[in-house]
């Protein structure tokens, strides 16, 4: 019988500095604003569809608020990275955090060829639903790293205080 992974490779987590934590839960603040920006997207861009009838389709049109929370949502996307760099979270919130990342710098791109071409402007709106999904995988995988480090935090405090 052959001893599991864990048996064979003890896993060792160290506690992060001030400065990795804060880019951490910078991190994780910066994919939540992404999941709220993009439901109000949803929320402003069907706003702007059934208003039609009374704002001009253009430059100045119901689509306005749509599209200046795209912009507001780019920023948000650099500062991701940015937060990425400063606290080196895990793997997977790493890859999720770039990943949505490409997806935020694609959208623009999307939207500016969906009204050529039709099946650009459809996977405009897919790929707002793919942009929710990696911020909700990204928060997720910080979460999930934070908890672990506060758990060994604790059981490290217990120790010292056991006077071992």
């Amino acid at each position: 019988m052959s001893p599991t992974t864990a048996e064979v490779v003890p896993v060792r987590i160290r506690p992060l500095t001030g400065v990795r934590k804060f880019g951490i839960r910078g991190v994780r603040a910066s994919a939540w604003a992404v999941i709220g920006a993009a439901c109000a997207q949803i929320v402003t861009a069907g706003f702007g569809l059934f208003a039609l009838e009374r704002l001009p389709v253009g430059e100045a049109s119901s689509l306005d608020a749509h599209r200046m929370l795209g912009y507001a949502s780019e920023v948000v996307g650099v500062v991701l990275v940015v937060l990425l760099i400063v606290g080196r979270p895990s793997g997977r919130a790493v890859g999720a955090g770039l990943g949505l990342f490409l997806a935020m710098l694609v959208q623009p791109v999307l939207q500016k060829h969906g009204t050529g071409i039709p099946l650009l402007g459809a996977l405009h709106a897919a790929n707002a639903l793919v942009m929710i999904a990696l911020a909700w995988v990204t928060v997720r995988a910080v979460k999930r790293q934070l908890d672990e480090v506060a758990s060994v935090e604790a059981s490290s405090a217990l120790f010292a205080a056991s006077g071992r």
